[in-house]
């Protein structure tokens, strides 16, 4: 596309995201023509693309082609930015949008604003879903792992011209509410396209933002509106649970005040939070506490790898009070044969506290993280910190993240792992490579052992299908209908799969309804409000995944979100009664449709991949002289037949997927293929009947004839099993 077909492309792209409105697309034209130093636009340009990456790749390769802009990553964030800034709302619009959409509900106002975070490249979408990321079980419940991959390193270019820069205080540091509308340079990003909320919690001034790399759901930063430094005190304790009664949809934490056992910016006081459930949070009270004077507090050790004092009621001033004296007590207690010392002999303290609230079962819980930030000789960065031994994996600090259950690695490992996994496969000497030979002691002992966990060597087979990452995505929304959808897509043979659907579909019924006008009238609503919500979920899920959009998986399941916000639509707008398409069973198709048949094609697809990642892994394992494990039995794997059981016993008992609703038979079904002379799985054929029966080529009445052949094969099935 050339510039001006970019241009309107953007314009057109900041319009359809509600960015700005039609009335403003001339402006914001003129905007972008001046930024580019153009002084004329084609009036007949074309919109080429809906892709903002594809946009801004256009526009700066002009920028860069008429020399506006150095060719390099850093340079270019900055002018794509400044770009976007000129098609974005004044930030006294997007407080006024917000505060709107409040009125209606907290969850309307923040969705509005990640939307408007992600949609105005502040959060680079298209980086973001470069991230890598699985979930590992332990015995602590399934952590979450992220490679984060979606901030780029500086250039050369931009590291030599820094060093001539001038120091400059403006912004202080980059949580500064000055960040916001600022310009950049090559030592500060640029932030033309942000904007910030402002928030009050116990009574003082806040502001509201998003992380621009997600490491999570709606990851969101909440910092003071003065660049003063962290400090942990029962004070911050009251601001956290403010913002939970504020958002009880988020839950909201702080990274502890003291260097090595805190986050990377200690400068300026800021809390961490978001619409994510941590393993942390899933973790469960251990051991159950008594506080003298607190009998209405609910209190007890978690389970958790570090530790964790929770503290449960319903009036927050009482936990506060508390944790307060929890922190008072914890700040001056030292035991030297537990090696906890409080201060050294200087004077430093040591001890503190990471601090975590949420809302939840409709009561209050904080739960105090006891940190300690002691060094010795061998542990330089902090002994309670990954000890040297384990800096060739991270090195950097234990920040709220990873204390809530997320391990945040270093981009590095991407490369690394895989060199490190070609040099044992080949045989090589690792200490021998420059790149990894780091890793050498670590290889030797987790990965080249004779008895490696199953995870270890199988999570690899994850990377052969994407319905475990979708899973454990979508299982951790709030929505009902998401976390049924996620358990849907594990049911990995068609009979299951059917029953789940239908289950679904029940779940949007109306169990008493009379049958004037005016009933039907008010279930339409009831349900598209249901349906609408169940889309919407769905979608806010997939879309803050980070997932390859182009994934088959993610494709049908986005189909499906979609499929249901048209449902919802066609109900609230009375063109479709209820009764005759989402409640009744001899109605369905829309609902069952929605969660459709090609979402357990591709499942099966994954499935019979995965399959084929356990074989590979059993190879590797068999080259380390390794033990093949025996793994959990699957309906959609073929079984071995039982003692004295016949050929002709065997094949009867073929074809037991079930076809549940609809027109299209299960994946596991049968059929007699003459020209292989030999019965074949339906799943092998299912991709050509969907093309015939969606092709362009044929008449009604001929997809009519290929139907009927399909139910004819599927009889003669029946038929053949004497059924």
């Amino acid at each position: 596309m050339n510039i001006y077909e970019a241009i309107n492309s953007l314009v057109s792209y900041s319009v359809r995201e509600n960015l700005i409105e039609e009335t403003d697309k001339v402006w914001a034209v003129n905007r972008v023509l001046e930024i580019l130093d153009l002084d004329s636009m084609e009036t007949d340009a074309e919109v080429k693309s809906e892709n903002l990456e594809e946009i801004l790749k256009a526009i700066l390769d002009y920028a860069v082609e008429k020399g506006l802009c150095e060719d390099s990553v850093v340079y270019r964030d900055l002018l794509d930015t400044k770009i976007m800034g000129a098609v974005l709302p004044r930030p006294s619009e997007v407080i006024k949008t917000f505060k709107e959409k409040y009125a209606e509900s907290p969850e309307k106002a923040t969705e509005y604003y990640y939307h408007f975070a992600r949609k105005s490249d502040y959060i680079r979408e298209y980086r973001v879903k470069n991230d890598m990321k699985w979930v590992t079980p332990t015995e602590y419940g399934d952590i979450d792992i992220t490679i984060n991959l979606s901030k780029p390193e500086k250039d050369p270019k931009a590291i030599a011209a820094a060093t001539k820069m001038e120091a400059s205080s403006y912004p202080k540091c980059l949580l500064c509410k000055t960040n916001e509308g600022y310009a950049g340079r090559v030592n500060h990003p640029a932030r033309q396209n942000h904007r910030i909320i402002p928030v009050t919690l116990d009574g003082d001034s806040y502001f509201l933002q998003y992380s621009p790399y997600v490491y999570y759901n709606e990851h969101c930063i909440v910092f003071d509106g003065n660049h003063v430094p962290m400090k942990i005190s029962e004070k911050g304790f009251r601001r956290l649970f403010s913002f939970v009664k504020q958002f009880p949809h988020y839950f909201i934490g702080s990274n502890s005040d003291l260097p090595i056992s805190g986050g990377s910016i200690l400068t300026h006081e800021h809390f961490q939070g978001g619409n994510y459930t941590f393993a942390q949070a899933r973790a469960e009270i251990e051991t159950e506490l008594k506080f003298t004077g607190f009998d209405d507090i609910k209190a007890g050790i978690v389970k958790w790898p570090m530790s964790v004092i929770r503290l449960i009621g319903e009036d927050t001033d009482r936990i506060c009070t508390l944790a307060g004296k929890i922190l008072a007590c914890w700040r001056n207690y030292s035991d030297d044969e537990a090696f906890i010392i409080a201060k050294t002999e200087d004077g430093e303290p040591h001890n503190t506290i990471t601090p975590i609230t949420r809302f939840r079962n409709g009561k209050y819980e904080i739960d105090l993280v006891l940190r300690n930030n002691i060094t010795t000789e061998e542990c330089p960065d902090g002994f309670y910190h990954p000890h040297p031994e384990y800096h060739n994996i991270k090195k950097e600090n234990i920040g709220l993240i990873e204390v809530m259950g997320l391990a945040v690695l270093p981009a590095r490992l991407k490369t690394e792992m895989q060199v490190l996994k070609d040099t044992i496969l080949n045989g090589e000497d690792i200490t021998k490579n420059e790149t990894i030979s780091k890793h050498a002691k670590w290889a030797e002992k987790f990965i080249i052992s004779k008895n490696p966990t199953k995870e270890t060597i199988d999570e690899i087979t994850r990377k052969t299908g994407t319905s475990y990452v979708i899973h454990d995505i979508l299982i951790e929304d709030d929505t009902a209908f998401t976390r049924e959808i996620a358990r849907l897509i594990t049911m990995l043979d068609w009979e299951k799969y059917s029953s789940k659907r239908e289950k679904i579909r029940v779940g949007f019924e109306h169990k008493e309804f009379g049958t004037e006008m005016a009933d039907i009238q008010k279930i339409n609503k009831e349900t598209a409000k249901k349906i609408s919500e169940a889309s919407s979920g769905l979608k806010s899920a997939l879309e803050s995944s980070g997932l390859d959009t182009a994934d088959p998986l993610y494709s049908e399941l986005l189909e499906c979100a979609i499929e249901l916000e048209l449902l919802a639509s066609d109900l609230e707008n009375g063109y479709i009664n209820y009764l005759n398409t989402v409640g009744s069973k001899e109605g369905n198709g829309q609902i069952i449709e929605a969660i459709s048949n090609d979402i357990f094609a591709e499942l099966d697809k994954q499935n019979q991949s995965y399959s084929v990642g356990f074989g590979a892994s059993d190879e590797i394992r068999k080259m380390f002289g390794m033990p093949i494990p025996q793994r959990e039995d699957n309906s959609s794997e073929e079984k071995p037949k039982d003692e004295g059981e016949t050929e002709d016993e065997d094949e009867d008992k073929k074809g037991d997927g079930g076809y549940g609703e609809g027109d299209v038979f299960g994946s596991n079904d049968l059929i007699y293929d003459k020209d292989k002379n030999a019965h074949i799985k339906y799943g092998e054929v299912i991709d050509i009947y969907y093309q015939l029966m969606g092709s362009e080529n044929y008449t009604d009445e001929e997809k009519q004839v290929i139907q009927e052949y399909f139910e004819t094969l599927f009889r003669g099935l029946e038929e053949e099993k004497g059924e």
